[in-house]
C-alpha cells in the first residue's frame, strides 16, 4: 500500500486534500477513541512525508522514504540527470557553514513612482520610507538556538536511492528536516520568535536629476529584504513615471503643445504668452508668418532640460478656428474679388 492509499488518496493529490485527509483518518484511527495504534502509525508516517515538500518529492520518484545504503553514484557518472530538481540544484558550496541556500541572490522590488513634468524639468528630491527584512541580530539569523540535523548530517542536502536494473541510482534533495540550513531550531530567538529576520524601518533618498525621462531607473543596490535564503539582498529600483500634462506632451528633450488660432491671427500674425510652461516662466509666442492649420513652428531652447546643460526645443501646432460674421464675409469677397 502506498503513503497516498494509506490516506485514502491518489497521487498527485493537493497540499490541501492531503491535510484533509490526514485529519480525517487520524481522527477515525486515533487510539483514544479506539483505533488501532499500527494503522495510527502509518497515517502520521504517510502526512509527514506527504506534508513535506522535498520528502513528497522524494517519494514521488523514488518511491522509497529516507536514505539507503550504498551503490553507484550515477548523478557523477551522468553530469546530474538524475538530479530530480534539474541542473539548477546545487550542493552547498565550501566555506557556506553546511547551509544550502536555493538562490545565491534575492529578487529586486520594483516601485513604479509618478512624477510630474515640472519635477522631471526642475529635477527633485524624494524620499522613500518602506518596511524591509533584515536578519535578526539577537540570533544572527538562525532563529534561535540550533542543533546539527541528523536527517541530513548538517549538509542540508539528502542523498536518496533508486533501484535502476542491476543498479542503484543515488540523486540529491534539499533536506525537508531543517529547511536545507543543516541545522533545526530547538529554542527559539526572543528577539524575532524563531522568524530568523525582524521588520524594519528604511528610508531611501532618491535624487531626481533634471530631465530625467519615464522609464529611467533609480538602483539602491541591496536594499530590499535580507533573509537567510540569500547570500545578497537584491535591489530596490525606482521606476520613473511620467505624469500626464494637461498642456504638453514630451518626447526624449522636445516638448509639443497646441495653440488655438483664429483666421486673423493665421493671416497677419500674433504674439501671446504661453503659461504652464514646466520651467514655471511664461513662453512668448510670435509669428509674423502666415499660418495654416496644424503648422508646427519651432521656439528654440523651450524644451526640456539635456544632461549637457543645454535644452531641447519647443513645437507648436497652429489650430485655426474660423469663425466668421456675415458682415466679416462680405468684406473677405470685396476683398478677393478681382
Amino acid at each position: 500500500m502506498t503513503l497516498y492509499e494509506t490516506l485514502g488518496l491518489q497521487k498527485g493529490a493537493s497540499p490541501d486534500e492531503i491535510k484533509k485527509a490526514y485529519h480525517k483518518s487520524a481522527l477515525k484511527n486515533h487510539p483514544d477513541k479506539g483505533g488501532d495504534t499500527e494503522q495510527f502509525k502509518k497515517i502520521q508516517e504517510a502526512y509527514s512525508v506527504l506534508s513535506d515538500p522535498a520528502k513528497k518529492a522524494q517519494y514521488d520518484q523514488t518511491g522509497q522514504i529516507g536514505e539507503g545504503g550504498g551503490g553507484i553514484d550515477l548523478s557523477q557518472m551522468f553530469g546530474g540527470m538524475f538530479n530530480p530538481f534539474g541542473f539548477g540544484f546545487q550542493p552547498p558550496r565550501p566555506g557556506m557553514g553546511g547551509q544550502f541556500r536555493v538562490n545565491q541572490r534575492g529578487p529586486n522590488k520594483i516601485h513604479d513612482i509618478g512624477i510630474s513634468l515640472a519635477d522631471l524639468y526642475h529635477g527633485k528630491k524624494i524620499m522613500l520610507k518602506f518596511k524591509r527584512d533584515t536578519l535578526c541580530t539577537g540570533c544572527k539569523g538562525k532563529g534561535g538556538t540550533v542543533q546539527h540535523c541528523s536527517d541530513c548530517n548538517g549538509k542540508g542536502i539528502r542523498t536518496v536511492h533508486q533501484q535502476i536494473g542491476p543498479m542503484i541510482a543515488m540523486s540529491q534533495i534539499p533536506c525537508g528536516s531543517c529547511q536545507q540550513a543543516g541545522v533545526k531550531v530547538i529554542e527559539a530567538c526572543t528577539t524575532c520568535s524563531g522568524k530568523k529576520v525582524v521588520e524594519t524601518e528604511t528610508i531611501l533618498e532618491a535624487q531626481i536629476q533634471p530631465g530625467a525621462k519615464d522609464g529611467d531607473r533609480i538602483v539602491f543596490p541591496e536594499k530590499c529584504s535580507e533573509s537567510p535564503q540569500y547570500n545578497i539582498p537584491g535591489d530596490v529600483i525606482l521606476v520613473i513615471q511620467e505624469a500626464a500634462d494637461p498642456i504638453f506632451s514630451r518626447s526624449g528633450d522636445t516638448l509639443t503643445c497646441d495653440i488655438q488660432l483664429s483666421l486673423a491671427e493665421s493671416l497677419v500674425g500674433f504674439e501671446r504668452s504661453l503659461s504652464g510652461h514646466p520651467s514655471g516662466s511664461p513662453v512668448t509666442l510670435t509669428s509674423t508668418d502666415v499660418r495654416r492649420h496644424t503648422d508646427v513652428f519651432v521656439v528654440a531652447g523651450k524644451g526640456m532640460p539635456r544632461a549637457n546643460g543645454e535644452f531641447g526645443d519647443l513645437h507648436v501646432r497652429c489650430l485655426v478656428t474660423v469663425e466668421l460674421t456675415e458682415g466679416q464675409k462680405e468684406g473677405l469677397r470685396k476683398l478677393f474679388t478681382v
